[in-house]
Order: C-alpha cells, then structure tokens, then sequence
C-alpha cells in the first residue's frame, strides 16, 4: 500500500524533472538571453515546457488528489483500509500519515495555487481582458453594420459600385439600377402622380407585398425583391413623402456605399474617427 501510494506522487515530479531538463540546459547556454543567436529556441523550449507542464498537471490533478487521501479512506466499523484490507488504519504520526498529509498539501491544494500563480505571473488577467475588449468591440462593429448595411445594402453597393473612384460611372450604374425599379413598379401597375413621375411609389409598393401582383416584383439582385428594397428605402425618403426619386436614390446609394465599406479596410481613415 505504501509502494503504490508513493509511487503515483512521485513519478509525475519525475516526469516534470525530466521535462525541466531542456529549458535547465538553455539557461546554462545563456540561451535565454536576448541577444544569443539562439534565443529565438530558448523562448519555444519555455513555451513547450510550460504548456506541457500544465497539461500534466491538469489532466492527473483528479489521480493524484485521490491517492494522497487513500491513507484516510477506511472503513468506520472494522478501521481497515478500504483498498487494502490487509491492514490497519494509520496512524497520523505514522511515516504513510505524515507522507499522505504533505501529498494532500503538494497536490489537492498546491496544484491549484500554483497553476494560478504561473498564470497571473505570466499576465493571464491582461490577456483575458485583451480578449473580452476585442470580442466586445468585434459584437459592437457588428451590431453597427447589421444596423447601417443590411443584406439589400450590401447588394446594392456590389451592384453600383464606388462614388469616389468614377463619379460618371457610378451616375450611369445608379441611374441603370433606379430604372430597373421603375420598370418594376410599371409591371405592379402603379402610376405616379404627375409632380411624382419618375419616382418610386415605396408606399404603395409596399401596399402590393401581400396581394396577387408580387409574382413580377424580382430586382435582378440575387435573393431581393422590390418589396425588400423599399422597406430599405424607406428610411431613406428624406421629405417623408412615400417616394424616392434619383436624386434621393443617388445619396441613398452613396452613404450605402460608404457605410458598407466601413471596418472592412476599404475606409478612408476620417471616416472611422
């Protein structure tokens, strides 16, 4: 019993030991020094080292806990050992008493207080709240481009394309794409007022969504429809007035543009402060 108790605490601090031994030789070569010609090996033996160290640890944490309690383990009615009922027992003042009572310090508690330590020496609490700061400001990006360009304004700015590179080029893709729209909203049979011609209809459009002309309200952007666009649309009717002419869909397509170009690294940097 004691061959077996003090065989499983011991060999894992020898295994350590021999795991020590690498990062023992680099510091002995001076490897750990910033200017060795070997340093860059030093730093990789360290992080090896510690990383496998830890894994150890963790992994024979629950083993090793259960075998410097063993001792204790008896059974209250005849005060034998429960794994081995060949004997008595214990006493605390015994050599497998004292030796269980320093295992249970070594390992159940000091394995814990030790992971923590090397974790805190080595800035774990900095790294952690470096992590939480980039996924918050990830979740805050995100939020803000689901809000500013939704799937309709992203096809959108693919289909246009950019305002600043070629203004003329960018007018005729944008006039183009307003005067598919038009036709859309001739096929939904839908006519202007005259002081309107030559605007979409966006609330009355949007009136048609659940009746039976919605089988010709296609756009030719893949997985849109009108009714799609002018929902979008609508938070871009500048007078409030239920259409949109070219001169609103022109500064709708430009703020789209720039608003989905933004935190993609296509950004000039004044629009990010």
């Amino acid at each position: 019993f004691e061959s077996k108790v003090v065989t499983y605490t011991v060999v894992p601090l020898i295994i350590v030991a021999m795991l020590f031994i690498p990062l023992l030789v680099a510091r002995a070569r001076s490897y750990d020094l910033d200017d060795h010609a070997e340093n860059f090996r030093s730093v990789i033996v360290t992080d090896r080292f510690w990383t496998n160290s830890m894994m150890m640890l963790f992994l024979l944490y629950p083993t090793l806990s259960l075998t410097s309690m063993l001792a204790w383990n008896c059974d209250p009615l005849s005060g034998l050992l429960i794994d081995d009922f060949r004997r008595t027992c214990p006493e605390v003042t015994s050599f497998i008493g004292l030796y269980s009572l320093g295992a249970f310090l070594f390992y159940p508690i000091g394995i814990p207080i030790f992971i923590n330590s090397v974790l805190r020496r080595n800035g774990i609490t900095r790294i952690v709240k470096n992590k939480i700061d980039h996924l918050t400001t990830e979740a805050m990006i995100s939020l803000y481009v689901k809000i500013t360009c939704p799937l309709e304004a992203q096809r959108f700015s693919r289909q246009v394309g950019d305002a600043d590179i070629d203004k003329k080029e960018f007018k005729r893709q944008a006039r183009n794409a307003f005067n598919k729209l038009l036709k859309i909203q001739e096929i939904l049979r839908i006519v202007p007022a005259e002081e309107e011609e030559g605007a979409l209809q966006i609330t009355e459009i949007l009136a048609l969504e659940n009746g039976d002309k919605n089988e010709s309200a296609e756009t030719g952007i893949t997985g849109t429809d009108i009714f799609d666009l002018c929902r979008y649309m609508a938070g871009h009717d500048k007078n409030g007035d239920g259409s949109i002419d070219f001169d609103e869909f022109s500064q709708m397509l430009r703020t789209t543009r720039q608003d989905c170009n933004l935190f993609t690294g296509s950004e000039t940097p004044d629009r990010l402060t």
